[in-house]
């Protein structure tokens, strides 16, 4: 969870700092006419835009590109007010990296200025996946390894108990039936195992010479 909350906050970090250096790019200072691609190719390829809007200070839209380009209109009331960046974001954790995971998005929004004059708005869409895909593989990660070592302990488990109890409780079972059929030569010989044991076989020996002397 630290590990997501911390690669969450580096890229809305970076992302907010590349829509302040957007919005300070010259050909966005007078954004009446925008050709067509201009929004798209202001933003890196690998920073996961999924659409640009750009609009004037009335929220006239003047250019739009990527999917679903519409905008939150209540964002950029926001920013038109207040005339600084605006950072929203969706983004749902899971517990298990199995599970289906929602759209994760950051919306971000930012003022452009002409000197002091306020000219227009850019708004930017950005995907959030890859930070829940990396947290997902981790997950994932972490469970093979808890069912490894899990099975492991597992599996060392059973055979410390078989050794230091199982096996010593039925040689004790078969002394016992030895000794109910009147052999009462054969002592039992626990050297190793659990204190436990190692005190009823004494005390089974015990017993054992007290009937021989009887």
């Amino acid at each position: 969870r630290l590990t997501e909350r911390e690669l969450l906050e580096e890229r809305l970090h970076h992302l907010r700092n590349l829509m302040d250096v957007l919005s300070r790019r010259g050909d966005l200072l007078s954004p009446e006419k925008l050709p067509p691609g201009t929004l798209q190719g202001l933003v890196p390829p690998d920073a996961g835009v999924i659409s640009l809007l750009m609009v004037d200070q009335n929220l006239n839209p003047l250019g739009s590109e990527g999917v679903a380009p519409q905008g939150d209109m209540g964002e950029l009331r926001l920013v038109r007010s207040g005339k600084e960046t605006s950072v929203k974001t969706r983004y749902i954790s899971r517990w298990f990296p199995f599970e289906a995971s929602e759209e994760n998005v950051a919306v971000i929004t930012v003022p452009v200025f002409d000197r002091q004059d306020l000219t227009g708005l850019l708004q930017a869409r950005f995907s959030l996946a890859d930070i829940r895909q990396r947290i997902a593989a981790a997950q994932r990660l972490v469970v093979i390894y808890v069912l490894l070592y899990g099975s492991v302990l597992v599996l060392f488990g059973i055979y410390l108990l078989g050794r230091t109890v199982v096996s010593p409780i039925r040689r004790l079972m078969t002394a016992s039936v030895r000794v109910a059929t009147g052999d009462l030569d054969q002592p039992l010989d626990l050297k190793g195992g659990p204190r436990e044991i190692i005190d009823l076989a004494d005390s089974f020996n015990t017993m054992q010479e007290s009937l021989k002397t009887s």
